[in-house]
């Protein structure tokens, strides 16, 4: 009587480890499944979005003038911390350009998402 009891204990025992090692598979593969459709599927639709474009590279010729070209004025902005006057215009001319095109073209969602977090992360900062 004390055997059978025993071995039915086992069989339980054995069962519920069954039960729990096939429930963990079973999570592993849903966290795997919601990493590739989060962190997989977006950069593959922005390849194939940014495969289907009519844009032309064109060179242009700039004018040497006084002072500070914009890139070197972005440049020492970056050094300083974002903080100087003439960057946050250069910063206005640059993201009201954005903003614009971002609303007439056809921009793929996953690159405005980028760009908006981009222009979060160079936004001027007060100066100290």
């Amino acid at each position: 009587m004390a055997r059978t009891r025993n071995m039915n204990s086992e069989t339980t025992a054995a069962k519920t480890r069954t039960r729990d090692r096939r429930w963990a598979l079973i999570m592993a593969y849903a966290f795997l499944l919601l990493f590739v459709v989060f962190f997989l599927f977006p950069p593959f639709y922005m390849l194939l979005t940014s495969l289907k474009t009519n844009r032309v590279d064109v060179k242009v010729k700039g004018e040497e003038g006084k002072g500070e070209s914009k890139s070197e004025i972005i440049k020492g902005a970056s050094e300083e911390g974002f903080a100087s006057r003439k960057y946050k215009e250069v910063y206005g001319d640059y993201s009201s350009v954005v903003e614009e095109v971002m609303e007439k073209e056809n921009v793929p969602k996953g690159y405005r998402y980028y760009v908006k977090r981009y222009f979060q992360l160079i936004k001027p900062r007060e100066q100290e």
